[in-house]
């Protein structure tokens, strides 16, 4: 009775979560400016040295995200479209990948009931669920950082 009540709180905070992306993604108020630079700075129709150029700010004032963003957001585009949301849906595809290997670095220190309950409780903080409704790098960024520990510790933890 007690595990089915811990698995329902799991369950609970998924669907809180993606309540709230789904309602954000439809019910934001549009796009802000630097949501406009990205999807300027990602256009797949502009030739990549012209989009080299705006990041570095040549001619304006230089865009302090990695190139490496705009060039996946880019390829994004391209396969599936260049509209913003599009956009959008890229960042809500990282905070989903975010979440799961953030789930796989918890099951380095505990067991799978309490992984799944610390993964739920960041799947609804309100900072991620907000930055994965803007076209911005904060989700796609946070996924390579929590990526990056989780290959370094389980590689330490293996000492091979």
């Amino acid at each position: 009775m007690i595990k089915n009540k811990i698995f329902s709180i799991h369950y609970y905070f998924f669907f809180v979560s993606i309540t709230f992306l789904i309602y954000n993604f439809y019910n934001d108020s549009g796009y802000w400016f630097d949501e406009w630079s990205t999807l300027l700075n990602s256009d797949p129709g502009v030739p990549i040295q012209k989009i080299y150029d705006r990041i570095d700010g040549i001619g304006t004032v230089g865009e302090l995200t990695p190139k490496i963003y705009f060039i996946t957001l880019r390829f994004f585009f391209l396969i599936f479209g260049y509209t913003a949301e599009n956009g959008r849906i890229f960042s809500v595809f990282f905070f989903i990948l975010l979440i799961f290997i953030f789930y796989r670095l918890l099951e380095l220190f505990f067991n799978k009931q309490k992984s799944l309950f610390i993964a739920g409780i960041l799947s609804v903080n309100p900072f991620l669920l907000w930055m994965a409704n803007e076209t911005r790098i904060d989700t796609f960024n946070i996924f390579f950082c929590i990526l990056n520990i989780y290959f370094f510790l389980s590689v330490y933890l293996k000492k091979n």
